[in-house]
């Protein structure tokens, strides 16, 4: 039998309070100084930042924006996606919230290394609806899957793309193995969807 749905009231306070206080901003501030420092030890003084820069300045704008906006276009369909999966387990989230913490656990994997933006996302929608540890983990463990299955099957389709009729054995032996990847996964969903508690 389903959990029943845990409903947030309209006296919690918001969300958006609750992440753009001092602490967050601070944390977030921190990670960015730590990610300087830690850039100018490992390339020392002597790398060329500006050389950098000037090729980053030779970019098409028109592709640099098209790029931008198919990245952060996607976090509102990621954002539905992961409210779907805790709707599943028996919670309920505003597609904002959802869409909020989301955003800032990528830009906290973008500063640390581990994936550890992934227990901030747990960490946040515990603080804010009051969600199990391993609830959370359960649902961000399950869009990994999914995100494994949607690469895989695109880096299959691509490296068939680009390699049909001239591929060597080694590249069709890793076309196999991502397929029975891919097809293995799939097959594990279906099963706990069929079989699961």
């Amino acid at each position: 039998m389903n959990e029943p749905i845990e409903v947030i009231t309209d006296d919690q306070v918001s969300l958006r309070r609750r992440l753009l206080n001092v602490r967050t901003i601070g944390s977030l501030v921190f990670g960015l100084l730590l990610l300087f420092f830690l850039s100018r030890v490992i390339f020392s003084e002597d790398f060329d930042w500006a050389f950098v820069w000037r090729l980053v300045g030779q970019a098409d704008p028109g592709f640099l924006a098209l790029a931008f906006l198919a990245y952060y276009a996607t976090f509102p369909l990621r954002g539905f996606r992961w409210r779907y999966v805790l709707a599943r387990s028996g919670m309920s989230v505003r597609f904002r919230d959802a869409t909020e913490i989301l955003f800032l656990s990528w830009f906290v994997n973008c500063l640390v290394p581990a994936k550890l933006g992934d227990l901030y996302r747990a960490y946040l929608l515990r603080a804010n609806y009051a969600a199990s540890i391993s609830r959370t983990v359960g649902t961000v463990f399950i869009e990994r899957i999914a995100d494994i299955i949607i690469i895989a099957v695109l880096a299959l389709t691509a490296g068939y793309w680009s390699f049909r009729g001239r591929s060597r054995p080694d590249i069709d032996a890793l076309f196999i193995v991502g397929f029975v990847v891919a097809v293995g996964f799939v097959l594990l969903l279906v099963g706990l969807r069929l079989f699961g508690a």
